[in-house]
C-alpha cells in the first residue's frame, strides 16, 4: 500500500505517480496508491495530555512551546512553524497562543491518523511541506522505518529510510542539509571560482524567482565605516526548516540581533531580501506580499537608531559589498546562498548552524543557541574566521551541480518543463498559481514516469 498526503491536483499527481513507481522497484510488488484521511478526533490520551499541559501554564512559555514533544514525537517545532505562516501571530501574542492551541488540537488529529495507517502496514507513503504540521507524519512514520518520499528546496524528490549510515534521519532537517563533501578537482575549481563572481553579479541568471525584482542604484558611496550588514529572510515561509537554533522564526531573531547591536552601539546596515519587491508575486496572495508588510513595521522601531541604515528597496548586493570594507564588515545571515558572495568577497559572515549544509562544512561562523549567538556578535572583527576555500568549493559545488538539487538537471519541475518543452524561468513563474492549466491530463502519467529519476536516495 502506497499511502499519500496529497493528490488534489496534477503536480501532486505527478509527484505521487512517481515515487510509486519507484517503491514498486523497491519492494518488488504493485502498490494500491491510498489517499490518506486525517482522524476528525485525538485520542483520549493525547487529549488529557495536552490538558495537564495546558494547566501546568507551560502554554506561556515560547521556548518550551517550540521543543514540545509528545511520546519522542516532534510537535511544537512543526506547530510553531504553521502559525507563524499567519502574519497576525507576530502582532498578537493572545492570537498567536490561541493558533497554537488549535495546532495541538490537529496535531493529536495527525497522531490519531498515523496510528490508524500504521495498523494497516502501509509500504511507503509521499508527505507534502514537512516543515510544517506533516513534519509530524514524517518524525512518526520514520521512527517506525516507512519508506518517505517528500520533496523540498534545495533538493528534489527525496526518498528516505533507515539505514546504517551515521546520517541520522530521524530529524527532518537531516534530510534537507548538505552533509557530505565533494573532491573538487582544479579544472572544478576553476569552473566554480568563475561561477561564484557571474552569480554575485547578476542573480537573476541562475536565481528564477528574481527576475520581476526591478533593481535600484544605490545612492550613496558612504559605507565604509559600516561594522555589520545584515540579511533579512522570508518572515512567514518555511520558518525552522533547518532546525531549532534558539530562534522560533527570522522575525524574532532579526529583532533579538537589531537590540543587541543597538546596545553596542554598532554600524549596522539592514539589507531586506529581494523578493519583497517581486512584483509577480506581490501581485499573488503568496508570503512575499506579507513579508515586506512586515518588514516596513520593523523600520519603525529602530527609526531613530542613528548607526543603523535600512535599505528600502532592491539592489544589487554585489554593488553593495563594493562600497563596504571587508576588512572590517561582518555579513550576518541566518541562513542562504549569500554565503557563497561573502567568500568571493573575501568577507567573515555569521550563520546559523540550522541551515543549508552541515556542521561538516567549515564556511561561516555559526551558533545554535542565543548565548552562542551572542558571544559571536560580540567578537571584535579580527577573532571571526573567514571561509574555507575547498569547504566552499564543495558546498557550492552540492548546491549548484548536484544533478538532484534545485539547480540540477534531475529537478522534478526542470523534468516536467523539459517535457513542456518550456522556458525553465517562465515554468518557475507560472507552475505555483497556474500549473492545472499548463499541465495537460493526459501528459501526467508520461511525466510521471520520467520524473522517477528526480528521485534522490539520501542513503546513497
Amino acid at each position: 500500500m502506497f499511502l499519500t498526503a496529497r493528490n488534489d491536483n496534477k503536480l501532486y499527481k505527478i509527484l505521487n505517480n512517481a515515487c510509486r513507481i519507484d517503491a514498486e522497484k523497491q519492494f518488488k510488488v504493485k502498490q494500491d496508491l491510498i489517499i490518506l484521511k486525517r482522524k476528525k478526533i485525538p485520542r483520549f490520551n493525547y487529549l488529557y495530555h495536552i490538558f495537564l499541559f495546558i494547566l501546568s501554564g507551560k502554554i506561556l512559555d515560547s521556548d518550551y512551546c517550540l521543543n514540545y514533544t509528545y511520546k519522542n514525537i516532534e510537535i511544537g517545532r512543526f506547530i510553531t512553524a504553521e502559525i507563524y505562516k499567519d502574519p497576525r501571530c507576530y502582532k498578537n501574542i493572545f492570537f498567536c497562543k490561541i493558533n497554537f492551541l488549535l495546532g495541538l488540537f490537529k496535531a493529536g488529529q495527525i497522531l490519531a491518523t498515523c496510528i490508524f495507517y500504521n495498523k494497516l502496514s502501509i509500504k511507503a507513503i509521499y508527505l507534502d511541506h514537512c516543515i510544517y504540521l506533516n513534519g509530524i507524519f514524517y518524525s512518526y512514520f520514520i521512527k517506525r522505518k516507512i519508506l518517505i518520499y517528500t520533496n523540498n528546496f534545495p533538493r528534489s524528490i527525496i526518498k528516505v529510510k533507515i539505514s546504517k549510515k551515521k546520517l541520522n534521519v530521524d530529524r527532518i532537517e537531516n534530510i534537507y542539509k548538505f552533509f557530505y563533501k565533494n573532491k573538487i578537482n582544479k579544472k572544478r575549481k576553476l569552473l566554480i571560482k568563475k561561477k561564484l563572481i557571474e552569480i554575485s553579479r547578476s542573480p537573476k541568471k541562475f536565481l528564477p524567482w528574481l527576475k520581476n525584482t526591478k533593481y535600484k542604484r544605490i545612492d550613496s558611496n558612504n559605507f565604509k565605516d559600516y561594522e555589520y550588514l545584515i540579511y533579512c529572510h522570508s518572515f512567514t515561509d518555511a520558518q525552522l526548516m533547518y532546525g531549532n537554533d534558539g530562534f522560533s522564526n527570522t522575525y524574532d531573531w532579526l529583532i533579538f540581533t537589531l537590540n543587541f547591536l543597538k546596545e553596542r552601539n554598532a554600524k549596522v546596515i539592514i539589507k531586506p531580501h529581494p523578493n519583497y519587491w517581486n512584483s509577480y508575486m506581490l501581485n499573488k496572495n503568496s508570503p512575499v506580499k506579507y513579508d515586506r508588510i512586515i518588514f516596513k513595521n520593523i523600520i519603525p522601531k529602530f527609526q531613530s537608531t542613528k548607526n543603523f541604515l535600512f535599505i528600502k528597496k532592491p539592489i544589487y548586493n554585489f554593488d553593495l559589498l563594493n562600497k563596504l570594507d571587508n576588512k572590517k564588515c561582518t555579513l550576518i545571515s541566518h541562513h542562504g546562498s549569500v554565503i557563497f558572495e561573502a567568500y568571493s568577497m573575501n568577507f567573515k559572515s555569521i550563520f546559523s548552524d540550522s541551515t543549508f549544509w552541515s556542521k561538516n562544512f567549515k564556511v561561516s561562523n555559526t551558533w545554535n543557541s542565543k548565548k552562542d549567538y551572542q558571544n559571536l556578535l560580540l567578537k571584535n572583527w579580527k577573532d571571526l574566521k573567514f571561509s574555507k576555500k575547498n569547504d566552499i568549493y564543495s558546498l557550492f559545488d552540492r548546491y549548484f551541480y548536484n544533478y538532484h538539487s534545485y539547480f540540477g538537471k534531475f529537478y522534478w519541475q526542470k523534468i516536467i518543463c523539459k517535457h513542456l518543452k518550456m522556458d525553465w524561468v517562465e515554468f518557475t513563474e507560472k507552475i505555483q498559481f497556474n500549473h492545472e492549466k499548463i499541465i495537460p491530463d493526459d501528459q501526467i502519467c508520461a511525466i510521471s514516469k520520467k520524473a522517477v529519476k528526480a528521485i534522490e536516495d539520501i542513503n546513497n
